[in-house]
């Protein structure tokens, strides 16, 4: 009969042995049920939202320096992926929805009818245009660059704010 140290120590060296082939079994049945794994998690998650949410909060919560690390190198390693989220989930459209938009307008704003110019101060690239919507049904309108979104947005969407300001300048 083994004692207990003398078990863990059998354990031990086992498992340190027989460590690559233990990670390539682990590897090919992740890869066989990866299917069953995935509708099971969607599954999972459908049936324990408020559970789920309220882990994440809190794990988010206790981890907040991680999750930014996390999170920047991601969004650094998967630009593609953090737009496609954005226009998805602000916007409901895709990455290619946006390009058919764009090209439409030739790439330039639907109002200056200028290219982009402003720099994004994070990424020292020229920013994207932006997506203008109506806030209130959502529809979206066109593609502005940034002085133009920033003129729109100041005045509220209010096109008589805006007469207003086209009188002003008229009349100087």
């Amino acid at each position: 009969m083994q004692t207990k140290e003398q078990k863990n120590d059998y354990n031990r060296k086992y498992y340190q042995e027989n460590k690559i082939t233990r990670q390539e079994s682990s590897r090919k049945s992740y890869v066989k049920n990866i299917e069953h794994r995935k509708k099971w998690a969607v599954k999972y998650y459908k049936e324990n939202i408020v559970k789920v949410k309220e882990y994440q909060k809190e794990y988010r919560s206790k981890h907040s320096d991680e999750t930014k690390i996390y999170l920047k190198r991601w969004h650094e390693k998967n630009p593609q992926k953090k737009i496609s989220y954005h226009l998805k989930r602000k916007f409901n459209i895709s990455v290619d929805d946006y390009n058919i938009l764009l090209s439409k307008q030739a790439g330039i704003c639907a109002i200056c009818l200028k290219p982009e110019i402003v720099v994004d101060p994070r990424t020292g690239e020229i920013r994207r245009l932006a997506v203008d919507h109506d806030h209130v049904t959502g529809e979206i309108r066109g593609l502005l660059c940034t002085n133009c979104n920033l003129m729109i947005g100041c005045s509220f969407d209010n096109p008589e704010m805006l007469r207003r300001a086209i009188d002003y300048l008229l009349k100087i």
